[in-house]
């Protein structure tokens, strides 16, 4: 949990910083970022701990920039080879 809160400190402090380069100051999305984040966080533990799988950064890095910038729950689903749920 304190690497979590440490995270979101850091995250908070460098999201403040450029966004002060950027006159972008609303101080309202820094949650937004960090839940962000944390679904990311989330889904390389999950790809880390696929069975039988070498993990290396790197490559997952690749992979998931390969797909651009979709919401995290459809790169979970393209990476995991899962199925993308419709919208009703």
């Amino acid at each position: 949990m304190k690497v979590i809160i440490g995270l979101f400190l850091t995250l908070s402090i460098t999201v403040a910083q450029s966004s002060a380069d950027k006159q972008f100051e609303d101080i309202a999305q820094l949650p937004t970022f960090f839940v962000g984040f944390l679904k990311h966080y989330s889904l390389r533990h999950e790809v880390q701990k696929r069975p039988g799988a070498k993990f290396v950064l790197k490559d997952y890095h690749d992979e998931e920039q390969f797909f651009s910038s979709p919401p995290v729950q459809y790169v979970r689903a393209l990476m995991l080879d899962e199925l993308i749920q419709a919208i009703k």
